[in-house]
């Protein structure tokens, strides 16, 4: 018997409990309550959920495979079309850095541009078109140093200016310096043949002289022989005067041939000039914007454009000295290269202030007005010319 206040197991004859003393008048009896056997029943529960679980993850690695697999198959022309222009374009970029602007153009035209990304296929269209410009331009100048090789100077020079805004093109500078060459080769060719004219005409005026002076003393022999040296005299000097006068239409011929080519020279510094002038101005404004980078390559197209036409026009003087070149063609030609060095300055200075925080505004708009108006004299001179 069980003591109902503590707990205890006390016999079963008893009437009060041996720990706490309560009464024990009630009895209790132990039941015993069965429950079913639940193990075979959850062995079998557990069998059948591993299964379909392992059912489910092969389902799901299947699903998870093939669709893998279809994507692959999906995107593997993409991807295999986009290699094989990297793989192309490098080879182009490469074959134009090396010069090889023909196989650089031919490479970039084979590529299949069917699988391609818009933007992809418009970058290289951009790209076949630049290739294919300089590809023309290198064609051009290897025609005008063919020209120049056979002594054709003036074509030379006519091809040569074709490229003279071809900036863009990654033989530039040689292009200048190669203008510069064959226009310096004819000026002193047009001097030459000045000089050699100029002593021409007097080599003729000093036989005329001779002969007047031959016919002088023949006349002063006798009456009759003074009367038919006379006419022979006037003969003489009849034709003297004509030669002489040919000879003076001749050398004004060859001082007006030096004349143009003089103003050719600078007009052609000119051009350039007004074509830096542009550049500077797109460069101040790319400044102003904020577009450093482009401001700099408008500066520095600017430079090359002035240097340039400095290294022709700054031995103008030199060249043509003892020509008899008028003073206002050479006040001209000072003029040119004052603006040159004007504007080429004010380039400097842009150029070191661009992206700093340096203010050398005050000191570029000088210059560059200082420029303009030396480049307005040579304007007036090239106008009144």
């Amino acid at each position: 018997m069980f003591c109902s206040t503590c707990g205890t197991k006390n016999r079963s004859e008893a009437k009060f409990c041996k720990d706490c003393g309560a009464r024990l008048n009630i009895s209790f009896k132990k039941v015993e309550l069965k429950l079913p056997n639940w193990k075979p029943l959850l062995s079998n529960a557990s069998n059948i959920l591993n299964s379909g679980l392992v059912k489910l993850k092969w389902n799901l690695r299947i699903s998870l495979i093939g669709g893998l697999v279809i994507l692959l198959l999906v995107l593997s022309p993409f991807a295999h079309a986009h290699y094989r222009y990297t793989q192309a374009r490098k080879q182009a970029e490469k074959f134009f850095s090396d010069g090889e602007y023909g196989q650089a153009l031919e490479r970039l035209g084979s590529i299949n541009q069917a699988r391609l990304l818009p933007s992809i296929k418009s970058r290289t269209n951009f790209q076949i078109e630049l290739y294919s410009k300089v590809k023309d331009d290198d064609a051009v100048f290897a025609s005008a140093k063919s020209e120049e090789a056979k002594g054709n100077l003036v074509k030379a020079k006519e091809l040569l200016s074709q490229l003279s805004n071809a900036t863009e093109y990654p033989k530039f500078a040689d292009v200048l310096k190669e203008l510069n060459t064959v226009s310096d080769r004819i000026s002193g060719k047009q001097v030459a043949e000045a000089q050699q004219a100029s002593e021409s005409a007097a080599a003729k005026a000093e036989a005329e002289r001779a002969n007047r002076q031959r016919a002088e003393q023949a006349a002063s022999k006798s009456a009759a022989e003074a009367a038919a040296n006379q006419a022979a005299a006037d003969a003489a000097q009849r034709q003297s005067a004509a030669n002489a006068a040919a000879a003076e239409q001749e050398a004004q011929s060859k001082a007006q041939a030096l004349r143009t080519a003089f103003r050719n020279e600078v007009v052609d510094a000119y051009n350039a000039f007004n074509q830096a002038l542009s550049h500077y101005g797109s460069g101040i404004q790319y400044s102003n914007n904020g577009s450093s980078i482009l401001a700099l390559s408008k500066m520095s197209n600017a430079k090359a454009l002035l240097n340039g036409a400095y290294t022709s026009i700054n031995t103008i003087k030199t060249r043509y000295a003892g020509s008899g070149i008028p003073v206002t063609y050479l006040n001209a030609a000072t003029n040119m290269i004052s603006a040159i060095n004007s504007l080429n300055y004010a380039c400097d200075l842009v150029i070191q202030s661009e992206g700093t925080s340096l203010d050398l505004s005050s000191t570029i708009n000088t210059n560059r007005n200082s420029a303009v108006n030396y480049f307005s004299e040579v304007k007036n001179f090239l106008d009144n010319s």
